[in-house]
């Protein structure tokens, strides 16, 4: 039988808390977890978080490890630090997910969906047009399924602020997992990924520095060195590849090292700028139910 809600989980930050955001909205008996093993290079550490966390042995929901490694060959062992698209992954997530639930839930954050240069199946059409697709080829199993992204208005920054509004323990937040890089043990720290979980933590007041191999703000770090300087033309001249709300949250963060995006002349365009949701606004949109979906 179908349940509500299929929430695809990797021991990441951002589909656990959708997992526990699913469970609050729907009822956790109504909710599946499924964790799919595609070849993932990391996946190793995506198993300990998931292990670490507890969601095999969860008693109030179903969870599923799903095996897809036949794909592993296909995608040649990617993503790594270098190189993070992975072609076609949310489309395999997606149908597998959809074989157990009405709803699949695939946690893309807003600058993921809504940025110029997003990958190809995180951005609103990729939503839309594969709904459409599983809802005319399930017909046998259910009038309509939809596929989307529980954080397509969110940093992660909001994310580590929403899943503390829901409950969820400090402990738990930081035995996810966000790290590219499957031949070290610990986090690299010097992916996309890393920089944007320090980031997230950093600006909740909780900082993961010494977590990490190398440190993700520091000016050695190659994505660091790479985005920092993309983002402070981007303020400057007005036209880039960041939202508004991820340039927003790298500001935030970078202040506690003594650094800004923002010089004194750009002080009017910093205050064009949105703000990040408070914890009180967080809390009645999760309650609220659609509020955070790109559908």
């Amino acid at each position: 039988m179908d349940s509500e809600v299929c929430v695809l989980l990797s021991g990441g930050l951002d589909s656990y808390v959708a997992f526990r955001l699913a469970q609050r909205r729907h009822g956790a008996e109504n909710i599946v977890g499924m964790f799919v093993n595609y070849g993932q290079p990391y996946s190793a550490k995506e198993l300990q978080a998931m292990n670490s966390l507890h969601l095999f042995e969860s008693q109030d929901s179903e969870v599923i490890y799903a095996k897809a490694n036949w794909c592993a060959d296909a995608l040649a062992g990617i993503p790594t630090p270098e190189k993070q698209e992975i072609p076609g992954r949310n489309l395999l997530l997606a149908l597998y997910g959809s074989l157990r639930a009405s709803e699949v839930w695939i946690s893309a954050l807003e600058n993921e969906v809504g940025g110029p240069n997003t990958v190809p199946d995180k951005r609103p059409e990729f939503f839309m047009q594969t709904s459409a697709l599983l809802s005319s080829i399930l017909k046998c199993l259910r009038p309509t399924t939809l596929v989307t992204t529980p954080f397509g208005q969110l940093t992660k920054t909001e994310v580590v602020r929403l899943g503390a509004m829901l409950g969820i323990s400090k402990h738990d937040l930081l035995n996810t997992v966000s790290c590219f890089d499957g031949t070290v043990a610990k986090p690299c720290g010097v992916c996309m990924a890393c920089h944007k979980r320090w980031v997230a933590f950093i600006n909740n007041g909780i900082d993961t520095t010494s977590h990490y191999l190398a440190d993700p703000c520091s000016e050695k770090n190659l994505y660091y060195k790479k985005t920092i300087p993309e983002m402070k033309k981007q303020v400057s001249e007005g036209l880039g590849r960041f939202t508004p709300k991820r340039i927003i949250e790298t500001h935030m963060a970078l202040l506690s090292r003594g650094y800004s995006l923002f010089e004194w002349p750009d002080h009017e365009r910093f205050t064009s700028y949105p703000r990040l949701y408070s914890a009180d606004e967080l809390v009645l949109l999760a309650n609220e139910g659609h509020s955070f979906k790109v559908l």
